[in-house]
């Protein structure tokens, strides 16, 4: 069965006619009691009715308060925690670089081959090679540079965390949930390789077909011992 605009038009005002009557209906309430209830009260019932429906709402208020104030507190000590965590991993990434850490702390990464995505289209690079301590996460810039002089740049996150290294894991994500977590040898090689490397197409860096080098670096007191071992 068809309609005609002008029925349709008819229907439509006849439902939000309906609505807003609905809503009506259900905002007419004096303490917390349908309007026709209220209307059918004594004067003395009204005020019964008015001082435990004010009395009520007072104790809603004063939980609701509590609450607030507990979530308030929470979320600053929970702030608390993180920043003096993050001060100590600060501390601890820093004494790694001035070489006090273990073996294993410190890593040279080496990233090559394949294409990462430039402005919207999948490019070559530059190879790039950086280290990067445990319990540190940073950007590292690679680029591409065009026939004519020009470079781009894009920043991509890495992270080092519980003796996994993590390729492209987003400023605030300790995950690989779109970049790639590897693991790596701590044996006498050192060096741990992995080629043909394609990531999420939601990654920042898109990564296709690249290969990755982790290579553990010994501290100086450390490779004289691995060194005299051999």
């Amino acid at each position: 069965m068809k309609f005609s605009i002008s029925t349709y038009k008819f229907l439509f005002v006849i439902l939000l006619s309906l609505f807003a009557l609905n809503i009506i209906g259900c905002t007419k309430k004096i303490a917390g009691i349908p309007l026709e209830d209220w209307n059918q009260l004594s004067e003395d019932e009204r005020e019964i009715v008015l001082r435990g429906y004010n009395e009520r709402q007072k104790i809603i208020a004063e939980e609701r308060l509590v609450k607030a104030k507990l979530q308030a507190e929470a979320q600053a000590d929970k702030l608390f925690v993180e920043r003096k965590e993050a001060i100590a991993n600060q501390k601890k990434v820093a004494h790694i670089y001035a070489g006090e850490g273990i073996y294993g702390d410190l890593l040279q990464v080496t990233v090559e081959g394949g294409q990462l995505y430039f402005y919207g289209k999948f490019k070559n690079y530059q190879p790039l090679s950086f280290r990067i301590a445990n319990g540190e996460s940073k950007q590292v810039s690679f680029v591409n540079q065009t026939g004519n002089g020009i470079y781009q740049e894009i920043n991509v996150w890495m992270a080092y965390k519980d003796g996994n290294f993590i390729f492209d894991c987003g400023e605030k994500e300790w995950t690989e949930k779109y970049g790639r977590k590897f693991s790596f040898s701590l044996g006498k090689k050192r060096i741990t390789e992995y080629q043909h490397v394609t990531l999420s197409k939601y990654s920042d860096s898109k990564a296709i077909d690249i290969n990755i080098s982790i290579e553990v670096i010994p501290f100086d007191k450390m490779h004289r011992i691995i060194i005299q071992k051999e």
